[in-house]
């Protein structure tokens, strides 16, 4: 897993703590839909994990800030 997906996974767990299933589900599909516009890693990572196969990804960003 990217840094960068474990930063925003962490960020949403403890913002849905105290939300709705609802709200969580609306939240965690807008974070996919700009994760997915402004981010290169997911499809590093598809790529990576699906055709090169080597499971060694260059990241975007190489650390947690």
């Amino acid at each position: 897993m990217s840094p960068s997906s474990l930063k925003i996974t962490k960020r949403a767990i403890d913002e849905g703590k105290e939300k709705s299933l609802t709200d969580c589900l609306n939240i965690k599909f807008r974070l996919v839909c700009t994760a997915l516009i402004r981010d290169d890693d997911f499809y590093k990572g598809v790529r990576v994990f699906l055709i090169d196969k080597d499971r060694k990804p260059l990241w975007k960003h190489l650390c947690l800030m």
